[in-house]
């Protein structure tokens, strides 16, 4: 592959035959996407991953995940390109607890508008951040089980 690059176009050549041209934004910005859906490759194309399912899977962990979920979609303009940073932040709840995940994403989100991976990694593996981590894990587990009001103990809900 070669590339072609002007100050308005990046043109694409593989053996010398043209095969693509992207028109450079007028406000070109670093580290940002310019993907024309055309230009999307095949693995987009499956109906494995998809933003609903993804932002189900965040719901599933709680409201603060969800919330990162949803703001890592919203900043961009084709979603298949947010499916690679959404599982890496999901995947988080494979290597710690959803409770400790979800904690995590409540801190970022005072932090920052729209925290990535990176940020959210950092947090869980911050050991200032463990005793607030364990804490929210802890409580979870308190809430897990049958919880039975006063009445069942012999208090009559009458008094």
């Amino acid at each position: 592959m070669d590339l072609k690059v002007t100050a308005h176009f990046l043109e694409i050549y593989y053996q010398n035959e043209r095969i693509a041209t992207h028109k450079r934004f007028p406000t070109y910005k670093e580290y940002t996407f310019s993907t024309l859906p055309e230009h999307l490759p095949d693995q987009f194309n499956q109906l494995e991953w998809n933003e609903q399912r993804l932002l189900n899977w965040a719901e599933k962990i709680g409201p603060f995940t969800h919330k990162v979920i949803q703001r890592i979609f919203e900043r961009l303009q084709l979603k298949e390109q947010g499916y690679q940073s959404c599982l890496s932040v999901l995947n988080l709840s494979k290597k710690h607890s959803n409770e400790a995940l979800e904690k995590a994403c409540q801190i970022a989100l005072e932090r920052l508008h729209s925290p990535r991976y990176r940020q959210l990694n950092t947090i869980l593996n911050n050991p200032n951040n463990k005793e607030i981590l364990e804490e929210a894990e802890s409580a979870q587990k308190e809430t897990l089980g049958f919880v039975r009001g006063p009445e069942y103990y012999g208090r009559d809900i009458n008094d």
